[in-house]
């Protein structure tokens, strides 16, 4: 992979050739990596490390393989600055420690991308390998400077294996935060000029955004009593709250949690907390931010999954009306024959009629009449399909139930003829519902086609009625067996019964006058009353 371009599922359209990557990244390095010395805890490492969050998100968007030229960036800072022991093997030992972090984050982004591949990872899953990534990388930069925290010329200070370990507990709960409060920003900001980019706070609504304000205020107001009861600083409740924010908004509104809470512990704790008090609140910290904003990648993951299935649905229910239409194909063209030849009939007999040497007025209006009503059939019938073959829209709107119902009829009622079966429309309530026409009329379509193919030579019976708040729409078959075509797909009862619940409705298949009647119950539109 080279620097310039990015991993399948990372589109880079920021183009930036590797040296002026590796520049950016030297100079960020130079600035940040002293400044982390203010966090310096257990003499090696610091508590808040952020040019870790300035690698890790370099390296995630332009290519791990960037990870040895940072390292060497790394190295060379340090001899610049005249860090190296004199003693050679300290001075091996002290270049390891410098080096392998950075291979360390390469190797782990690599790992992730890499599993991701094989495992034929979606768009919808990039947020939950970038969350998994975010811990994964520094843990194993942690682990990377095991044998370095014993033999580290900078380690003299520390005498016992538990200051030792410890040191790498440091490391860790700095790489984590730095990673957590720095990377996040950075790659909203390397894909705002990426087409198609989502807004990380889409899923943000006033409503959502109060509940979020309170539950945090709820926790901070406990924590506070807790630092004021002489318990100490509490961070428990604010582990729960980033947990509450993720699950409910998502991870970049939970990173928002996060960097409230990491900029008091950095920034505002008392000059005079102990040490080890000073280390378990950044760990907690850390903690925080991890639990936050995986929890958050997560459900931004099961959002879009659940977008990506309702997309599905949509297309598969499209792919469903135009099999429909081809299964009728045959019927709709013998009935659009049927009126097309008594047009060009009539339309020579009124030619006739206008070369007469006397036009007689009575047969000249019958004939137009006629050749208009032809007409108008055709142009209706043509609606109809033309309607019935569109994708449906997400937008709902109200809808007259007994026009719905004419409208699915009318499109049935070529292919029941064909079949010998009456269809026949009772009086219909003239009650009002609210959905989506086209997905409605879907619905009703696939029952007729199944009662249609059912009862050969029967009736089927089609009527509405209205009790309270809901209307019912009733599709009466004579004949028991009412399976769908063995031509068909075999999902046309499935999406119609999708489709009446996704409006809040209910399908039901029962067996009435020794035949079988499937019954829509939907909601009534209540119209808003006038002010």
């Amino acid at each position: 992979m080279s620097a310039n371009s990015s991993a399948p599922g990372d589109p880079a359209h920021v183009r930036l050739k590797p040296t002026v990557i590796v520049t950016i990244y030297a100079a960020a390095f130079l600035v940040l990596h002293p400044l982390a010395a203010a966090w310096g805890q257990l003499s090696i490492y610091s508590i808040w490390y952020p040019i870790a969050g300035v690698r890790f998100a370099l390296l995630w968007r332009f290519g791990p393989k960037l990870s040895a030229p940072f390292a060497a960036a790394d190295l060379l800072a340090h001899l610049v600055w005249g860090d190296f022991p004199a003693r050679p093997l300290q001075a091996a030992t002290f270049a390891a420690s410098i080096v392998l972090p950075p291979l360390a984050y390469g190797l782990a982004i690599a790992t992730l991308k890499a599993l991701r591949r094989r495992a034929g990872g979606k768009p919808s899953e990039d947020a939950v390998a970038l969350a998994v990534g975010m811990a994964f990388a520094p843990a194993l930069a942690s682990i990377s400077s095991l044998p370095w925290a014993f033999f580290d010329g900078r380690a003299l200070a520390v005498t016992t294996l538990l200051e030792q370990l410890g040191a790498v507990l440091v490391f860790l709960v700095g790489d984590v935060l730095g990673v957590l409060l720095i990377a996040p920003p950075l790659l909203w900001l390397f894909g705002l000029r990426d087409p198609g980019r989502e807004d990380p706070f889409q899923r943000v609504s006033p409503a959502k955004l109060a509940e979020a304000c309170a539950v945090v205020a709820l926790a901070a107001l406990a924590a506070w009593i807790s630092q004021n009861n002489g318990l100490g600083l509490r961070l428990e409740p604010m582990l729960l709250a980033t947990a509450w924010v993720g699950l409910r908004l998502g991870a970049a509104t939970a990173w928002i949690v996060i960097a409230g809470v990491s900029a008091y512990v950095l920034f505002l704790l008392p000059a005079n907390t102990e040490q080890s008090v000073r280390i378990a609140l950044h760990m907690l910290t850390a903690s925080l931010a991890v639990e936050g904003y995986v929890v958050g990648s997560f459900s931004d993951a099961h959002e879009r999954h659940l977008q990506e299935i309702a997309r599905k649905d949509r297309l598969l229910m499209h792919a469903e009306r135009l099999k429909t239409l081809r299964a009728m194909s045959v019927a709709i063209i013998h009935e659009l024959a049927q009126p097309l030849s008594v047009l060009a009939i009539e339309a020579k007999t009124l030619r006739e009629i206008s070369r007469a040497p006397t036009i007689d007025q009575q047969e000249l209006k019958a004939v137009a009449h006629l050749i208009e009503r032809k007409s108008a059939n055709l142009a209706d019938l043509a609606r109809r399909l033309r309607g019935f073959g569109e994708r449906g829209v997400a937008e709902r709107a109200p809808i007259d139930l007994q026009a719905l119902l004419q409208d699915a009829v009318a499109i049935v009622r070529p292919e029941a003829k064909a079949a010998n079966v009456t269809v026949r429309l009772r009086d219909s309530s003239e009650a009002r519902i609210e959905g989506a026409a086209v997905e409605l009329q879907q619905a009703v379509v696939n029952l007729l086609r199944n009662a249609v193919a059912a009862a050969p030579g029967e009736e089927v019976m089609v009527a509405s009625r209205r009790n309270g708040s809901v209307a019912t729409i009733q599709i009466d078959n004579p004949v028991r067996n009412s399976a769908e075509s063995p031509n068909g797909m075999g999902i046309g009862l499935i999406i119609a019964k999708t489709i009446v619940e996704a409006h809040g409705g209910q399908l039901q298949q029962t067996e009435a006058h020794g035949g079988v009647r499937y019954s829509i119950r939907l909601p009534i539109h209540c119209e808003p009353h006038a002010q």
